[in-house]
């Protein structure tokens, strides 16, 4: 199969066993262009974390997968389509609690790597058939099967059966994976599961997407979840672009519904301008920002009666006359506390002039005193 690129989109696995931190500081790294969540394991366990998680990426307008881990379970084609409808049915019910399959922008994946009751490989072929078909029945889109190639070889045969799926593959350590049951190519690669990522405090799974983040988003309904980016088409992306267009997008861009990099450089630009992180996809948090900045915009201003408008010039020259009454009052008081003051101010100093008389007099009575 194909090299791993450093230019390819770069997401993480996630389950109960991994810690988040701060999806703000994850998706700021530029790390974090997508998340994969465990929703459900066999028909026991719903993931403890899987809500928290689901919240937290949505949130920061991160896309997502849900997975099922498989454990199949089956002694002839009856109990194992039995169980497969039954693990199927679990973990639609566990996506559907978490908002429903149109919450996830990328396609539900089977994690297809246990097979502890040994079923032979045409049980398992039996089995898994049955999953897919129930889950893409209920949510319109194929699964990604994700699995690894030794468990693909020896479990499975290395059958060629659903190399129409798109691949998810777990290896680690190599510079390319191995071609397996007719796979030439992967759609994820999951590479390590001890990446060093901002905002996770302990080490992660982490998958790298082949090519664009649009590989796996376009592919697989995009417009159905909320999203829209480079690759999408449709009535979504035209009412987008024109509401760029009324917002002001320089250059104008062509209304055609195809979503290119004009596009994108437009709603870069709105994010930048609003203060929004800045990475081009139109997701639930900068399409409401649009639709407030449209309502913003398109608020006709006041427009008064005559009546209305006599009414308040009445208002504003009472407000006015009452003010001035309030200032000659005032400037009344002022007056008479000055006449007050200076009045006073005579006082004090004719006692004072007295006062310096009786003192002179004193004087001169002492030195009379003193001569006889």
């Amino acid at each position: 199969m194909q090299r791993g690129n450093n230019s390819n989109a770069m997401g993480v696995d996630l389950s109960v066993w991994d810690t988040l931190s701060d999806i703000n500081v994850a998706k700021a790294s530029g790390e974090v262009r997508f998340g994969i969540l465990r929703a459900t394991y066999s028909t026991t366990i719903r993931d403890r974390k899987f809500l928290a998680f689901v919240q937290a990426f949505t949130g920061a307008e991160i896309p997502l997968s849900a997975y099922h881990f498989a454990v199949p379970v089956g002694t002839n084609n009856a109990s194992l389509q039995a169980n497969a409808k039954a693990q199927a049915k679990y973990f639609i019910d566990t996506v559907n609690q978490a908002g429903g399959f149109q919450k996830f922008a990328i396609a539900p994946m089977l994690d297809w790597e246990f097979n502890p009751n040994n079923l032979t490989a045409p049980q398992l072929e039996v089995w898994i058939t049955q999953w897919l078909a129930d889950v893409e029945a209920a949510c319109g889109r194929k699964p990604l099967i994700y699995t690894y190639p030794d468990f693909w070889r020896t479990q499975m045969n290395n059958t060629q059966q659903f190399s129409d799926y798109a691949l998810a593959i777990a290896d680690y350590g190599v510079s390319q994976p191995p071609n397996i049951g007719g796979w030439t190519r992967w759609t994820l690669w999951q590479f390590t599961d001890k990446a060093n990522i901002p905002g996770f405090p302990g080490a992660v799974d982490r998958d790298e997407v082949a090519g664009s983040l649009s590989v796996i988003l376009v592919q697989n309904s995009l417009q159905a979840t909320g999203f829209l980016q480079t690759g999408s088409t449709g009535a979504a992306v035209i009412a987008l672009q024109n509401e760029l267009n009324k917002l002001g997008a320089k250059p104008v861009l062509t209304i055609d519904g195809k979503y290119g990099p004009a596009t994108q450089a437009a709603v870069e630009a709105f994010q930048k301008t609003n203060h929004l992180t800045v990475d081009g996809i139109a997701g639930p948090i900068t399409l409401k920002a649009l639709d407030e900045a449209l309502a913003k915009q398109s608020t006709p201003p006041m427009v008064l009666s005559a009546p209305q408008l006599e009414t308040q010039v009445g208002q504003a020259q009472a407000a006015l006359k009452a003010s001035q009454i309030q200032l000659a009052d005032a400037q009344h008081t002022l007056a008479d506390l000055q006449a007050q003051f200076n009045n006073l101010q005579a006082q004090y100093q004719a006692e004072v002039a007295k006062n310096q008389k009786v003192v002179a007099a004193v004087a001169v009575a002492k030195d009379a005193l003193s001569r006889i």
